[in-house]
């Protein structure tokens, strides 16, 4: 069964993090798909992997999911550009 009331706090201007957690009771707010790519990330930099081809890596893989994510907005007009992951 499925029911659907009010929360009984304000979501205007909160973050999906916190959403989450109140309405799920979950800390967690990460998925295990991107919770292992980022373990991945940190065990390379952790290894001695070159700072460069791991920032290099990430924006690649940003980038692409980024424009996959734009493409599926038939509605999307103006140009978008990626978001920088690490600066």
């Amino acid at each position: 069964m499925v029911s659907v009331s009010h929360p009984d706090y304000n979501t205007l201007g909160a973050s999906i993090n916190k959403i989450t957690m109140a309405t799920f009771g979950k800390r967690e707010t990460i998925g295990l798909r991107a919770q292992g790519i980022l373990n991945d990330f940190r065990k390379d930099f952790e290894q001695g992997k070159d700072k460069e081809q791991l920032i290099a890596e990430i924006n690649r893989r940003s980038a692409t999911r980024w424009k996959r994510s734009c493409s599926s907005r038939p509605f999307s007009t103006a140009p978008i550009s990626p978001p920088s992951i690490l600066t």
